[in-house]
């Protein structure tokens, strides 16, 4: 069955931080149209979470060990090269498009297109009101005529991070020097553990027997 509305749930990775999220599975309405867009299938919405999923355990394992073999800077070098790679091959893996976005962006790649960034806000509202939702998805119109699930979830700053996300004047030694070299115009600092950093997000491809959906919209 589709998906929509909102249901709670319990998520692992904001469950740190509140005791219940909600899910916000948002079926928009696009401006001057009637009516809602067509509900979020499960198979793709599936698809979707897996994808992030597998994506995020890769991504947490390779920094992990970039930490431990060579420290922050070394940290700094697998985002810059080993997380892009990573996450173009999980995109193939999974038959979608996949990447991480920010608000705060360091690689300008990350930049949030219109719908990412109306999201990424939305998430940000949640947040700054102690109840950010656990994920968004939305079905919209794609760029081949056809529709498309848009997807989004939250990613949370852990506090190793900080080495490299957090107030400049507090970042491990060399990072700054490594981030002005390479990064010139990063918006990436200034963070505090369980800060939104910004999501990773999935497009996933719908069949054409999908009814087409009206141009994206975040409410």
């Amino acid at each position: 069955m589709p998906v929509e509305g909102s249901r709670r749930i319990r998520s692992g990775r904001w469950r740190r931080l509140l005791p219940t999220v909600w899910v916000a599975i948002v079926i928009g309405v696009a401006p001057g149209t009637s009516g809602e867009l067509p509900a979020v299938p499960e198979a793709q919405l599936a698809v979707a979470r897996t994808a992030a999923d597998g994506l995020g355990a890769r991504l947490r394992t390779l920094l992990t060990a970039e930490l431990a073999r060579g420290g922050p800077q070394g940290a700094v070098e697998a985002c810059a090269a080993q997380a892009q790679e990573a996450t173009f091959e999980e995109a193939a893996r999974h038959g979608v498009a996949l990447r991480r976005v920010s608000l705060q962006y360091r690689n300008p790649a990350d930049a949030p297109d219109e719908f990412e960034r109306a999201a990424l806000e939305r998430l940000a509202a949640g947040a700054r009101q102690g109840s950010p939702p656990a994920e968004i998805a939305q079905v919209t119109a794609g760029p081949d005529g056809g529709s498309e699930l848009r997807y989004l979830r939250p990613i949370v700053l852990a506090a190793p991070c900080l080495s490299c996300h957090g107030k400049v004047a507090e970042l491990a030694p060399g990072v700054a020097a490594i981030l002005a070299e390479r990064y010139p115009g990063d918006l990436a600092t200034g963070y505090s553990a369980g800060d939104l950093r910004g999501a990773v997000s999935v497009r996933v491809a719908l069949p054409k027997v999908f009814p087409a959906a009206a141009a994206p919209e975040v409410p």
